[in-house]
């Protein structure tokens, strides 16, 4: 199992990493620690560019983490470390795509008003710009066995690809998976929802539940349910998508009380 995390080398960030020792623990895992160091440039005629040192610093800051996460977790997990300069989102997505790990797991950090009015929340950076299933865990959380409920949407709709995806992820940690719908009302046609081809491993029931708010009656499903981790299909989204149309992905990891597990599909001609 190849598994990157990303960190802002924060000490909420460092606390994240270190909780998911219980979850990765005595499992065949090589965890890559990643972080990028924005290009800083000081002075006027006689400009000193600092980001050689602050690289140095964030390589010495992951290689300790690394060390105690070996530590605690008994020396059970291989841990890499890579720092690069430039824009972590632009950053991350160009080392995951000439990585292809099984999936990231990316510690998310709830921001509070002015500060997400100033740098907003990273997570959200992410959500359908990674080509490998990413995993967003609040810093807060710590996961010792993972149970999968899959949010199903036929206006994102599922392909092969996501169920081999989603598969392969809950293999990896022996997990159950369980899927549901919830029903605002707004919808008139279930079939899709019953169709065998758009199910995963041997389970062919769907839970359909009526709620008016979708993201208060996935909150309310998941924890009837013991769900540890929510599932949910998504693509790559436009600029006007991202910032003026409503998705409940982008409220749920706003709200940094669930763990959520980002499946995005390859086809960016996907509409919804």
């Amino acid at each position: 199992m190849n598994i990157v995390i990303p960190s802002d080398l924060s000490l909420e960030s460092e606390s994240a990493v270190l909780n998911l020792v219980p979850l990765l623990t005595d499992r065949l895992v090589k965890v890559t620690l990643y972080h990028c160091v924005e290009s800083v440039i000081f002075g006027g005629s006689g400009m000193i560019n600092i980001s050689d040192i602050l690289v140095q610093n964030a390589e010495r800051k992951l290689n300790e983490l690394g060390r105690e996460l070996s530590k605690q977790s008994e020396h059970s997990i291989e841990v890499d470390c890579h720092t690069t300069i430039g824009q972590l989102h632009m950053q991350l997505s160009e080392f995951i795509s000439s990585t292809v790990p099984d999936f990231v797991i990316i510690p998310s950090i709830r921001k509070r008003f002015f500060d997400r009015l100033l740098v907003g929340q990273r997570s959200l950076w992410f959500i359908g710009e990674l080509s490998v299933p990413t995993l967003i865990v609040p810093f807060d959380v710590t996961l010792e066995k993972i149970n999968v409920g899959l949010a199903m949407d036929q206006r994102e709709g599922i392909d092969d690809s996501i169920i081999s995806e989603l598969n392969h992820f809950s293999g990896l940690f022996e997990s159950s998976i369980k899927q549901f719908h919830i029903d605002d009302l707004s919808e008139d046609d279930f079939s899709f929802y019953l169709d065998s081809e758009k199910q995963v491993n041997d389970d062919t029931h769907v839970s359909i539940v009526q709620s008016v708010h979708i993201e208060s009656g996935i909150k309310k499903w998941c924890a009837n349910n013991d769900i540890s981790v929510l599932a949910m299909v998504t693509h790559p989204k436009s600029f006007i998508q991202k910032n003026f149309v409503h998705s409940t992905i982008r409220h749920l990891v706003k709200e940094n009380e669930l763990s959520i597990l980002i499946l995005t599909k390859k086809d960016k001609s996907t509409n919804g």
